[in-house]
């Protein structure tokens, strides 16, 4: 048997196995975390979000409304704790919401249980609010893909709308936010 003949079928073991497919799941991912993500063109924004309200309850149980053009700049997470690509952006999401928590509305929305998510929180120190949806999402926002981030203008343009792991720390997204809270 060649080693590459090998090589291959310990690396298909490896991915079979759950003990190591998810440790092996999360690292790739986090080499596709390091791309800042593509801020969309002005020419091709073409979803323009008008009032509408998300209504969310946090993993505290508080209920909360959010008004989607509301004269703020609007960061929309959907993530799971099971999600390796979401999991492997989380340490770029907790750097940026600690520098722009003041000027940007961040909403990190999952639908597990806020027993799992504050576990989760807690394990990792993460010191952002979650919430589950309890209303009916918005066309634009509904996804079957996780994870999904959208940022959104205080004039209610989709700045950014990424499915995937990303880095949100990184230095595009950075100048983007800075330009958008002048």
């Amino acid at each position: 048997m060649k080693w590459q003949n090998f090589m291959f079928l310990v690396i298909v073991l490896l991915l079979i196995l759950p003990q190591t497919r998810y440790f092996i799941q999360l690292n790739v991912h986090k080499v596709f975390a390091k791309f800042s993500p593509s801020i969309i063109d002005k020419k091709k924004r073409n979803v323009i979000v008008d009032e509408q309200t998300l209504h969310l309850k946090s993993i505290k149980g508080e209920f909360f409304d959010l008004k989607l053009k509301s004269n703020k700049i609007i960061l929309i997470n959907f993530w799971a704790t099971w999600c390796p690509p979401c999991v492997a952006e989380m340490p770029s999401l907790q750097k940026l919401h600690e520098n722009y928590k003041h000027e940007v509305e961040f909403v990190f929305i999952s639908g597990e249980k806020p027993s799992i998510i504050q576990a989760f929180l807690s394990k990792h120190k993460y010191a952002f609010e979650v919430y589950n949806n309890v209303g009916q999402l918005p066309d634009f926002l509904v996804t079957k893909s996780i994870p999904r981030t959208i940022l959104i203008d205080k004039t209610g343009e989709i700045i950014i709308d990424k499915i995937g792991a990303a880095d949100w720390n990184g230095e595009a997204v950075r100048h983007t936010l800075d330009n958008l809270i002048k």
